[in-house]
C-alpha cells in the first residue's frame, strides 16, 4: 500500500508505511445505545483487515473492552468495573 505525502519543499514522496485496520462488526442487538442512558458493549468480536483488505485475523473481545492501542501481539484497552470504574488493561495476543 503505497501513499503519498508532501515533503518540506512542496515535492511529493512514495510512502510504504502500513499498519492493519482493525473493525468491530455492529450488532444492534449489544452495540446501539440504550434508551435513557446506559452504554453500548464493548467487547465481541473483532475483524483485522491486511495490507490487502482481506481478513487476517478474528480476535475475540472480552465483554467491557474498549482496545486504544494494538502494538504488535499487545493489545492496551479500557475496561470498566460494576461501579463504572475505568482501568487500563493491556493483553497479549495467543496466536
Amino acid at each position: 500500500m503505497a501513499t503519498r505525502s508532501a515533503g518540506r519543499s512542496g515535492t511529493t514522496r512514495a510512502c510504504s508505511i502500513y499498519a492493519p485496520i482493525w473493525v468491530k462488526q455492529y450488532d444492534p442487538g449489544t452495540d446501539a445505545m440504550p434508551l435513557g442512558g446506559g452504554r453500548p458493549s464493548l467487547g465481541g468480536l473483532w475483524m483485522v483487515l491486511g495490507a490487502d483488505g482481506q481478513i487476517a485475523a478474528h480476535i475475540q473481545m472480552p465483554p467491557d473492552f474498549a482496545p486504544l492501542l494494538v502494538v504488535g501481539d499487545k493489545v492496551l484497552g479500557l475496561t470498566r468495573d460494576d461501579f463504572d470504574v475505568e482501568s487500563l488493561v493491556l493483553f497479549e495476543l495467543q496466536r
